[in-house]
C-alpha cells in the first residue's frame, strides 16, 4: 500500500497540476473559466493520456517520459504559482467538512486496499499488462496486432497506465492507477450529493448513485489495468453534469457542454463502446452556431481533435486501421495491416461474447436464440433493471411523441435521446453487464426528469437498496487479509514455452507461450515477454525487421512452410 499509495499523490498531483495548466490556457483563448477542482483534475487525466500517446509514437513510454512529464509539473507550478496560492486560501478560508472529509478517508483507504490485491481480470492476463508493457518497451510497434490480435485493441488508457507504472524506478511495472480513479470518482460524487443541502432526491443525485453501483460492482477488478473501469466512471460523470444542467443549473452552460462534449470525444480513445455519447458534442456545436461563437466552435473542435488524432495514428500503426475491428473502413495498406478476415473475426468475437454467446462462429444466431441465452447468464440484480430499463424505454417514447407532437424540444429530450441511443447501441451489439452496467441504470435515471417525483423517489430507493445491498456483500467478502503492505500484489511467476521467431537480418528472437496447451488465462505469463496465448499466432507472424521495435506483419500464405 505504501508504494501504491506514492503512485497515486504522483498521479494525481500531474493530473491536478497539468490540468490547472489546461484549464488556465483554454480560460485565455476563450474567456471561460472553469475552477471547479474535478475538471481541473479531468482536464490533467485528458492532458496525460495524449501527452504519453503522442510520446509513444516516437518513443516508448518510460523514464525519460516520466522525467518530461515531471518537467512540465515544474513548469505549471511556475505558470500557475498564482491560482494555486488562491486556491489553497480558499480553501484554508471555506474549510471542510470534517464528516465528509472522513469518509473520503475510509473510500481512499478501501481503495487502495483493493488496488494491491492479486489481479483477477482474465483480459488482463491476455493482453491489458503486455499491451502496458509494450508501451513501456518499445512504444507504438508498427502491425502489432498481428502478432496478438487482442493487442490491436488500442485503448489509450495503456499508454496512461504505462506513464505512471513506474517500471525503470521501482524495478517492476504498477498497475494500480483503476484504484486512483475509483477513489476520485467516488469522493465527488459523495461529496457533491445535492440531497444534503437540498432534503430532496434528484435526477441527478441517482446518476451519483451509479457511481457507488458501479464500483461495488467491479471491486474485484480495480487492481487490474483494464480500460472499462475509467471509460465507464468517466461515462457516469458526464452524465452527473449533463444531468444537472438539465435539471436547470443555469450557469456556464454552453462552456460545461462544450467541456463535456471533449471529454466524450476523450471517451472513444478509452474504449470504442462510448462512441454514441460523441452525440453529446451535437449540442455545443448548434449553440456555438446558432450564437456566432466561432471562437468557442473553433476551440471545441481543435480540442477534440487534438484529443483523438494520436489514438487514430496509433490505431494505424499497430493494425493498419483507423478503427480496429472495423475492417469495413478500410483507408490504408501498410505492410503491416491485420488481414481484415482477422479483423473481421475479432468483430463477430466481440459481439458473441458480449451476448453470451462462447463461439465466434455462433454469431449469427438471430435475435430470438441469443437474447435467451443472455437471459440466462445474466444476474437476478440486473434482470431487475433491464425490466425497469424497459418500463423506461416505453416511458421515453411516450415523451418524445409528446414533444413531436407540440414542437417543443429541450435540453432534457436531448439528453434522453442520447442516452436511449448508447443503450441501445450496447444492448444490441454486446450487451455484456460488464460494458453497460451503468447504461442499466442511466436510461431510468434521466428518465426521472420527466417522471412524476413519487416515481423519482420510488427508483432512487430501489438503486440505493441494491446499493446497500451489494455493499454489504462487498464488506463481507472483501479479502482483507491478502492486502500487500508495501508493493502490490505481483502476477504470478510462470515460465512459458520458448517459440523462436527470425528477424530479416537472420537473428532469433524468443516469444513465450503457455506450457501444454494450457491457455493464457489458467497459465499467466508476464515475467517473461513477450508472451501470446497460442503457437498459431507466432506461426502466422513474421518480423519487420531486425528486432521487436520494427514491428510485424502477417506472414503471407505463399511464405509458410
Amino acid at each position: 500500500m505504501i508504494v501504491t499509495l506514492l503512485n497515486w499523490i504522483w498521479a494525481f498531483v500531474s493530473f491536478f497540476l497539468t490540468g490547472m495548466l489546461i484549464r488556465k490556457a483554454a480560460g485565455r483563448i476563450t474567456g471561460w473559466y472553469m475552477n471547479r477542482a474535478d475538471e481541473t483534475v479531468v482536464c490533467g487525466i485528458v492532458f496525460c493520456t495524449v501527452y504519453a500517446q503522442i510520446v509513444s509514437l516516437f518513443y516508448k513510454v518510460g523514464v525519460l517520459c516520466t522525467c518530461m512529464l515531471f518537467l512540465v509539473d515544474l513548469v505549471c507550478i511556475m505558470v500557475c504559482r498564482k491560482d494555486l496560492t488562491d486556491l489553497f486560501k480558499s480553501v484554508r478560508n471555506t474549510g471542510v467538512c470534517r464528516w465528509k472529509a472522513f469518509m473520503c478517508l475510509l473510500f481512499g483507504f478501501f481503495f487502495l486496499m483493493a488496488a494491491t490485491l492479486k489481479v483477477e481480470h482474465v483480459d488482463s492476463y491476455l493482453y491489458h499488462a503486455q499491451a502496458i508493457e509494450w508501451n513501456e518497451l518499445y512504444g507504438a510497434v508498427k502491425g502489432l496486432g498481428n502478432l496478438h490480435a487482442r493487442l490491436a485493441y488500442n485503448s489509450s488508457f495503456f499508454c496512461l497506465q504505462a506513464l505512471f507504472s513506474l517500471r525503470g524506478l521501482t524495478g517492476r511495472s504498477l498497475h494500480v492507477l483503476n484504484g486512483l480513479f475509483c477513489f476520485l470518482a467516488v469522493a465527488y460524487s459523495f461529496t457533491s450529493l445535492k440531497i444534503f443541502d437540498t432534503k430532496k432526491i434528484s435526477a441527478s443525485d441517482t446518476v451519483r448513485v451509479i457511481t457507488f453501483l458501479y464500483v461495488i460492482y467491479t471491486a474485484s477488478y480495480i487492481s487490474s489495468p483494464n480500460s472499462d473501469i475509467l471509460t465507464l466512471l468517466f461515462l457516469i460523470y458526464i452524465l452527473i453534469k449533463w444531468t444537472e444542467i438539465a435539471e436547470g443549473r443555469k450557469d456556464r452552460v454552453l462552456e460545461e457542454t462544450a467541456f463535456l462534449g471533449v471529454l466524450s470525444v476523450y471517451l472513444v480513445s478509452l474504449k470504442l463502446s462510448a462512441m454514441p455519447f460523441v452525440l453529446l458534442c451535437l449540442y455545443p456545436f448548434y449553440r456555438f452556431i446558432k450564437t456566432g461563437n466561432l471562437k468557442g466552435l473553433a476551440v471545441m473542435l481543435l480540442s477534440g481533435t487534438i484529443v483523438i488524432i494520436p489514438f487514430f495514428i496509433r490505431n494505424v500503426i499497430i493494425s493498419g486501421y483507423l478503427l480496429y475491428p472495423f475492417p469495413a473502413l478500410d483507408l490504408f495498406d501498410p505492410d503491416w495491416k491485420i488481414p481484415a478476415s482477422k479483423a473481421a473475426y475479432e468483430s463477430r468475437e466481440i459481439m458473441a461474447w458480449g451476448r453470451g454467446l462462447f463461439l465466434s462462429e455462433e454469431y449469427g444466431l438471430g435475435f430470438g436464440v441469443w437474447i435467451h441465452r443472455w437471459w440466462q447468464y445474466l444476474e437476478s440484480e440486473f434482470k431487475f433493471f433491464i425490466l425497469i430499463d424497459l418500463a423506461a424505454l416505453i416511458f421515453d417514447t411516450v415523451v418524445l411523441i409528446k414533444a413531436v407532437i407540440s414542437k417543443k424540444a429541450d435540453i432534457k429530450i436531448f439528453l434522453m435521446i442520447v442516452t436511449v441511443t448508447a443503450w441501445t447501441y450496447w444492448f444490441f451489439t454486446a450487451p455484456i453487464v460488464r460494458y453497460g452496467m451503468p447504461l442499466m441504470i442511466m436510461v431510468p435515471a434521466v428518465s426521472m426528469l420527466f417522471a412524476d417525483r413519487k416515481v423519482g423517489i420510488c427508483f432512487a430507493t430501489v438503486t440505493g437498496f441494491f446499493t446497500a445491498v451489494m455493499l454489504i456483500g462487498l464488506v463481507t467478502k472483501f479479502d482483507t487479509y491478502n492486502c500487500k503492505i508495501v508493493f502490490p500484489e505481483d502476477y504470478p511467476l510462470n515460465e512459458g514455452k520458448e517459440n523462436k521467431i527470425t528477424s530479416t537480418t537472420g537473428e532469433e528472437f524468443i516469444i513465450y507461450t503457455p506450457v501444454d496447451n494450457a491457455e493464457l488465462p489458467e497459465y499467466p505469463i508476464y515475467h517473461q515477454f513477450p508472451a501470446v496465448p497460442l503457437w498459431e499466432n507466432v506461426k502466422e507472424t513474421e518480423m519487420r525487421g531486425k528486432d521487436f521495435s520494427e514491428g510485424f506483419r502477417y506472414r503471407k500464405q505463399e511464405n509458410k512452410n
